[in-house]
Order: C-alpha cells, then sequence, then structure tokens
C-alpha cells in the first residue's frame, strides 16, 4: 500500500512537470535519481526477501524494475543530449 500511494504522488508530481513549457534542469535529475533508486530498492527487496512474493509477484516487480531503469536510462540520455 506504501509503495502504490507514492507511486501515484510521484505520477502526479511527474504529470505536473511534464506539463510545463519548460523542465529545469534540476528537477529532471531529480525524477532520474527517484527512477534510479526506485529500480534498485525493488531488485534489493526481491534478493533480500523483505516482502514475501510469489513467483508471479517477484516476476512483476522485476518487470517494474527493468521499466523503471529502462525509462532512468532514456531520461538520462535526453539530459545528455539537451546541452
Amino acid at each position: 500500500m506504501p509503495v502504490g500511494l507514492f507511486l501515484i504522488v510521484y505520477a502526479a508530481a511527474i504529470w505536473v512537470v511534464a506539463t510545463r513549457p519548460r523542465v529545469s534542469r534540476p528537477v529532471a535529475w531529480t525524477a532520474v535519481a527517484i527512477n534510479v533508486v526506485y529500480a534498485v530498492d525493488a531488485i534489493v527487496a526481491v534478493v533480500s526477501g523483505w516482502f514475501a512474493l510469489t513467483v508471479l509477484g517477484t516476476a512483476f516487480v522485476l518487470l517494474q524494475a527493468a521499466a523503471v531503469a529502462l525509462f532512468a536510462a532514456a531520461q538520462f540520455y535526453a539530459l545528455r543530449r539537451s546541452v
């Protein structure tokens, strides 16, 4: 439940930032950092056994971590090119 609530707030914040005509670099870098931390934390949660996940739950969390890592990589690449 806490992770879901965080994701709702984070998605709303990203939506607000994305509706701006110009996104500040520090805000964009913060989004990249949050995505990286989230992806790493998801993997750590699975590996450490913090939560009792089923096989399907484990696969979902790992796929979600991979998707978020890809978002972070795309954001990082875009920020590096926007110099």
